[in-house]
């Protein structure tokens, strides 16, 4: 979640899904915390984990201590965001853990992303599906992939008694114009962006180009003609391991030529942090966490030994 130019009172609050693991350990006291260098993945030099894959153990999972809400519940809104891959397969496989979640977080807003639904999706049977798992909750917006089937999108859904948003824009940036990447929510005192960023490349870096040279720059305009108007809070999949304490092996040099760890990705996101002025909601709570991951290579099982970006 990324912040910019909200209240110095503002809470800032987060739900991260992954499975868990048992070898959690309580997070160090705060530092202060500042950009690291983004120029990683040289031979020979060591990463904030390697003394725990030198001796063939896991990576500890930090405990973090959440934010204490306030009690004015006028003045909160809670948003939770989920990368589904594919919203047909994970109602089929996960229904249960959605409710949990939901029933747990009870969130004003619920951001779904990689949904791959299709254009009309507003008759789909798979959004049908989810309003019957969350009651609760009406699709607000749904952005679909017009460039191509099965692929991308971004969906907002709305707890039946939040607050309604004053207007809605589903337009995407012109460098991926119709790949559903970008849905945008105008409330009285502030936006809120869903933002799922393109992948650099699975098999390759094909897309490097596009990711690094127009579409960061094109979200950093965009997000600059928002607050130019009102705060900003940029939520979503944002395809991006920021700092070496974010990728459990920065000290392989192969890591530098692989889709979200490049430096490019990485200046580019301190770009969008330094010169659009945003915070980083994670870092900002807490600035010495290690081992908190949200994506692990299933083809590597690299999960149960939490070695993640």
């Amino acid at each position: 979640v990324l912040f910019r130019s909200l209240s110095q009172n503002a809470t800032v609050a987060w739900v991260a899904m992954k499975r868990p693991a048992s070898n959690m350990v309580t997070e160090a006291k705060p530092r202060k915390h500042s950009l690291r260098n983004v120029k990683t993945g040289q031979s020979g030099k060591e990463g904030p984990y390697s003394e725990f894959k030198s001796a063939g153990k896991a990576i500890p999972e930090p405990r973090l201590q959440r934010a204490k809400l306030s009690t004015d519940k006028s003045n909160i809104m809670k948003v939770v965001a989920w990368n589904v891959g594919g919203l047909r397969g994970f109602l089929k496989s996960h229904p249960e853990e959605l409710r949990q979640l939901v029933r747990r977080e009870k969130p004003d807003v619920l951001c779904i992303i990689e949904h791959k639904l299709e254009e009309a999706s507003s008759k789909d049977a798979a959004l049908a599906d989810l309003e019957k798992i969350l009651p609760d909750y009406n699709a607000v917006a749904v952005n679909c992939s017009k460039a191509k089937k099965g692929y991308s999108g971004t969906a907002v859904l709305l707890r039946q008694d939040a607050a309604a948003p004053a207007a809605v824009d589903k337009g995407d940036l012109p460098c991926c114009a119709g790949e559903g990447r970008l849905i945008t929510l105008e409330y009285a005192n502030f936006y809120l962006v869903l933002c799922y960023v393109p992948n650099s490349g699975v098999g390759g870096l094909e897309r490097l180009d596009l990711r690094t040279k127009r579409w960061d720059a094109q979200l950093r305009r965009r997000l600059a003609l928002l607050t130019a108007k009102k705060p900003v809070a940029v939520i979503g999949d944002l395809n991006v391991a920021h700092l070496d304490e974010d990728i459990h092996n920065v000290e392989d040099p192969r890591t530098a030529k692989q889709s979200c760890t490049t430096p490019q990705e990485r200046t580019n996101f301190s770009k969008l942090l330094e010169e659009g002025g945003f915070v980083d909601g994670f870092r900002h709570m807490h600035p010495n966490a290690k081992g908190a991951f949200t994506f692990w290579s299933m083809r590597a099982r690299h999960r149960p030994w939490n070695r993640g970006l």
